[in-house]
């Protein structure tokens, strides 16, 4: 990580540097703010102390009354670490940005000709996919952004509201992708997404899927992470002759993420895939320069 994760700071850092594609999480907060925000809580990122209601959802949380925004730890925990990245946590430096952004604040700062993917975590929020459009027409990025959601419901929402803007495909579509590449309609078959980004089944996140895997309760969830896991193992192994297939059909395929250089330069050489999302991007950028 070269930035706090998520923030209008970490943004600028990778348009810097020159990156395709910057992709975010947000989700809705009760008076229908857009913050730019991967977890359900404030939990993982921010100082217990500031904030009373810290395991409270983002969806509860009324953004503009709070007395003070939450500000983040000293040490940020990271997703994808810890076996092959070293890094488990950012140390936030002076200067470093403290707290959060709103997608506002991240669509009113960056060019309008850097390509931002917004993935929306609120699943069940009808709400948080207009509020999200609303912004993307504000700002007239309808021809750079990608906005998507796993919630099937809500990423057909998005493409009745706005046919023109690109969006990502769901577990769901993704699914029904490989069924018609094993039975040989795929090629006949009109396609509703425009971008691929797929998981991509590192070591850390395996150990992070494994460390939820211990915490969760229930045979049946307990044995989901493994069935997920396993899933994303098979796609790994297979999708190249997928990949190429909708390469050429125009929609662009990447993996996420990726943060060491083992894995990046495997990724390189023995998959079809387009791109590949990182928490490293001037890092990878040079890794990429020096493998050419």
């Amino acid at each position: 990580m070269e930035a706090p994760e998520n923030t209008l700071q970490s943004f600028q850092h990778a348009n810097r540097t020159g990156v395709d594609i910057i992709e975010t999480d947000v989700r809705i907060t009760k008076d229908g703010v857009i913050l730019v925000c991967h977890d359900q809580t404030f939990e993982r990122l921010c100082k217990p102390e500031l904030l009373p209601h810290l395991k409270a959802k983002v969806s509860e949380m009324e953004w503009n009354n709070l007395e003070s925004t939450p500000e983040f730890k000293q040490q940020m925990p990271l997703h994808f670490a810890g076996l092959r990245n070293s890094q488990t946590a950012y140390e936030r430096a002076e200067g470093d940005q403290s707290s959060y952004s709103r997608l506002e604040d991240i669509f009113a700062a960056l060019p309008k000709e850097q390509v931002i993917q917004v993935d929306i975590k609120d699943m069940q929020s009808e709400e948080a996919v207009r509020a999200v459009l609303h912004l993307v027409r504000k700002y007239e990025r309808e021809s750079t952004t990608i906005v998507g959601c796993l919630s099937q419901r809500n990423n057909n929402l998005i493409r009745r509201l706005n046919p023109r803007l690109p969006t990502f495909l769901t577990y769901e579509e993704f699914g029904l992708t490989f069924f018609y590449l094993l039975s040989g309609l795929l090629p006949f078959v009109s396609l509703p997404y425009d971008i691929v980004p797929a998981p991509y089944l590192t070591h850390d996140y395996m150990k992070m899927k494994l460390e939820e895997r211990a915490e969760a309760t229930g045979l049946i969830k307990r044995t989901s992470y493994l069935l997920f896991l396993l899933a994303i193992s098979i796609v790994n192994k297979t999708a190249n002759g997928l990949f190429s297939h909708l390469n050429k059909r125009g929609i662009v395929t990447c993996y996420w993420v990726l943060n060491d250089d083992e894995e990046i330069a495997h990724v390189m050489n023995a998959t079809t895939v387009q791109g590949i999302m990182t928490d490293r991007p001037s890092h990878v950028k040079q890794f990429l320069r020096s493998h050419q």
